[in-house]
Parts: C-alpha cells; sequence; structure tokens
C-alpha cells in the first residue's frame, strides 16, 4: 500500500481551486496503466465526466466517494478518462461531516448528487463563482450523498431567517459558508439541507441569484463598465458575468443593455 500525497490523483491535472476545507482538482488519463492498492490521507469525491472508473467499491457509477486513508484500487477503464476530485480537509462542526457521509468507499447514487457533481465540474471548469459558490456546492454534494435524515425547519426559525438574510445582500455576502454557519453555530450540511426545504433552492443557488440579479439591475440602469460591476459583485471575472447572463436571459450583457435605453438614453 502507497500513501498519495494530498490532492495527488493518477493523472495530468489541469487546474484546481481552493474553497473553505475543499480543494477541487481536474484531471485527465490517456493510456496510464491501472493504479495499484493506495490510499488518500483527505476523504475526497471522484466525479468522472469521461471514460469509464473501475475501483474495487463499484464499477458502474460516475460518482464515488472514498474515506480518508481508505485503501483501494481504482483506475480509468483502457487508461483513458478524465475525472474531478473534491479533497476535503479535516472539519470541526457540532455534528461532524464524517456522521454524514458513508464510512467506507462507496459510489454515489441519485440525481441529486449527480446534479451536485455536474455544477461543481462546470463551477470548476468555468471559473463559475468565487470560493464561497465553490464551497456551498461542495456541501451540497455531501447532502446529497447523506444517509441522515433531520427534522423540517421552518422558514420562520431565527437562525434560517438568518442566514437569508445575509445571503440576500449582493455584495456583503458572507466569504465563505463555514464563516455563516460559525456565526450561527450550525452545521453546513443541516443549514444546505434546511434552506432547500425551507425556500426550495440551496444556499449557493440563492447567493448566485441574488448577484445575478443585482448585477442585471446595475448593467441595465447604469453606465458601469462589466469589468466594475463583475467586481462589484463578487463574479470571477467579466467573462464569467456575461456567460451567466447570456445563459439566463439568452442575450449578451451589451445586448440586454442595448434593450432597455430610451431614445434619451442614446
Amino acid at each position: 500500500m502507497t500513501d498519495a500525497p494530498p490532492q495527488d490523483f493518477h493523472g495530468c491535472r489541469h487546474r484546481a481551486r481552493t474553497a473553505g476545507p475543499f480543494t477541487l482538482s481536474q484531471w485527465t488519463a490517456n493510456r496510464l496503466p491501472p493504479q495499484g492498492n493506495h490510499f488518500h490521507e483527505q476523504a475526497h469525491f471522484l466525479f468522472v465526466t469521461s471514460g469509464r472508473y473501475v475501483n474495487t467499491a463499484d464499477e458502474s457509477c460516475c460518482l464515488h466517494y472514498h474515506p480518508a486513508q481508505t485503501e483501494h484500487a481504482d483506475h480509468l477503464h483502457d487508461g483513458r478518462g478524465s475525472f474531478v476530485a473534491i479533497s476535503m480537509t479535516p472539519m470541526e462542526y457540532e455534528s461532524d461531516v464524517d456522521r454524514e457521509l458513508p464510512q467506507a468507499a462507496a459510489p454515489v447514487r441519485g440525481t441529486r448528487a449527480f446534479m451536485a457533481g455536474v455544477r461543481l465540474t462546470r463551477a470548476l471548469i468555468e471559473n463559475e463563482g468565487g470560493p464561497f459558490i465553490l464551497e456551498a456546492l461542495c456541501f451540497e454534494l455531501i447532502e446529497a450523498n447523506s444517509s441522515r435524515s433531520t427534522r423540517a425547519e421552518s422558514g420562520q426559525a431565527p437562525w434560517l431567517k438568518h442566514a437569508r438574510e445575509q445571503l440576500s445582500e449582493p455584495i456583503s455576502q458572507p466569504r465563505s459558508l463555514d464563516e455563516l454557519c460559525r456565526s450561527l453555530g450550525i452545521h453546513p450540511v443541516h443549514l444546505t439541507r434546511c434552506f432547500r426545504r425551507a425556500y426550495g433552492c440551496t444556499p449557493a443557488e440563492y447567493a448566485r441569484a441574488v448577484r445575478l440579479r443585482a448585477a442585471t439591475d446595475r448593467i441595465t440602469n447604469g453606465r458601469e463598465s462589466l469589468k466594475e460591476i463583475a467586481t462589484a459583485f463578487g463574479f470571477f471575472d467579466q467573462s464569467h458575468l456575461t456567460n451567466l447572463v447570456r445563459r439566463a436571459y439568452g442575450m449578451t450583457p451589451a445586448q440586454l443593455r442595448a434593450s432597455t435605453l430610451t431614445p434619451a438614453d442614446v
């Protein structure tokens, strides 16, 4: 058994981003031989984006979870494919994250978990969102994979209302989900689960929608440059904001601004 250094996977790494206790990295392989028995210091998810992943736990699922220091052997069929790794440093909360996840290597099934993997992959590859969005998406993946149940919280619960109020400020949103949860004295997975039940969306989805709506208002009603607006509302860059606006409204920011001009503005 060999010890793979933290965040060190078999293949060629193309990009990596850190968000709170998580590190996301994108890897590709081309004719790589199977990897023997090994373990990683950090617990991690693997989301296979191309090729067929084969390991000692399961051969037919594109999303897998491995606890820290769990011995396993895995490889991409024919040594070709790509995947995103989501590694986690140890986290200390009132409720341990480990209790939310399997105690052994296991495939992760279900539509919500798969879509969480898709959103994380897109966010990593397209530089979509800052650390808060990425961190919140990672906790969505954990929550989607959790077998634990929790009592439903009313949308009137004081801590839940406070969380929503903080996420409703497009410029002064919390720097991290960890920071927000520590101020509320709750677990990030618990917040994710209860927020979704109370408001019909996750914290990441809500925060992104608030920022995009505020940026769109500034685009249509102001004269600032797109770069200035992207910076003001915490988007990765101008291209990131442009892509989100196009995806949401079917037009570029320039087209959106032009469509709202009156004759007096021209």
